[in-house]
């Protein structure tokens, strides 16, 4: 079974600036280090500082000419550092690594005041053996004394995609308190089966912004009832002539069901769905978030 990463976030000296969106999200910035002979993903995290990486010349993260827009993109390699192959990472902020036994954490991060939808960006990944890549999302709150989790993105896996690929982290909304920093953290294998040379590409993120930011009144929307037993009604208060659809994710955040909707009410059959809990997304056009929840699915 996959190790559960430990995350410790530090109180932030915190910038006037609210960023709406990840800084540097086309990875078109670099920065060098000429003593290392590596570049670094300007504002990113990796493990290239890692005291004994260095030691050992070994470069987890860097600069790909295989983007998907623009110039560069940010290749993320698990490698053998001395006898324990260890997976690649980057953060948002300041990544460390123990390496016996492997764990990860991370702290600081981009300051915003935002909660969004969902963030998106697009992925290709070679893994070696039955390997996987994983994205972390946390938006946080400093109370005074401590963070509180304001909006977490499911873990979500990524597979095996020879081609650009668009991935989507739903955002479940956490205590009440407004965010004031996010951390992203892409790993490139599993903790606990890591594979030397597994290669995760990520390029163009974006941060999609639905109810979570009140610029839609969400109680236009019912989704009931909740929890459900074989079937969920979608009604729509002031509907219009744009397509709009449900998305559900399972707590991965892998998209197990997607149902059309009519423009005013529609029932949906929640038979062939496992029992369990669920995160939904209700989508107007192309990528426009109208709602956003959980599901609980009972039998």
């Amino acid at each position: 079974m996959k190790k559960t990463l430990l995350f410790t976030f530090v109180a932030l000296a915190l910038a006037s600036v609210s960023y709406a969106q990840i800084p540097n999200s086309d990875f078109e910035q670099w920065d060098s280090s000429a003593t290392y002979h590596y570049n670094e993903p300007h504002f990113w995290g990796t493990l290239n500082s890692n005291p004994l990486a260095q030691l050992l010349n070994v470069v987890f993260v860097s600069k790909s000419t295989d983007a998907h827009s623009g110039q560069y993109a940010m290749q993320i390699q698990s490698k053998l550092v001395s006898t324990t192959v260890a997976p690649g990472a980057a953060a948002s902020g300041k990544i460390h690594i123990n390496l016996s036994p492997i764990s990860f954490w991370a702290d600081s991060g981009f300051t915003t005041s935002v909660l969004p939808a969902s963030i998106t960006g697009w992925y290709k990944y070679t893994p070696i053996g039955v390997d996987s890549a994983f994205i972390h999302v946390f938006y946080t709150h400093w109370n005074g004394s401590a963070r509180d989790t304001v909006g977490r993105g499911s873990d979500t896996i990524l597979t095996a995609a020879s081609t650009y690929t668009m991935f989507t982290v739903p955002i479940m909304p956490g205590v009440a308190a407004g965010p004031d920093s996010a951390l992203v953290e892409f790993i490139s294998s599993s903790v606990d089966s890591a594979r030397n040379g597994s290669t995760l590409l990520i390029d163009d993120l974006a941060i999609v912004m639905g109810t979570n930011d009140l610029s839609f009144d969400e109680n236009n929307i019912s989704v009931y009832p909740n929890p459900s037993h074989g079937r969920i009604y979608i009604e729509n208060k002031k509907p219009n002539n744009t397509e709009s659809r449900i998305e559900i994710y399972n707590v991965l955040g892998s998209k197990i069901k997607s149902f059309e909707l009519t423009p005013v009410s529609t029932e949906i059959k929640t038979g062939s769905i496992p029992a369990g809990i669920y995160l939904y997304q209700i989508v107007e056009g192309e990528n426009h978030i109208l709602k956003t929840g959980r599901l609980n699915i009972q039998k």
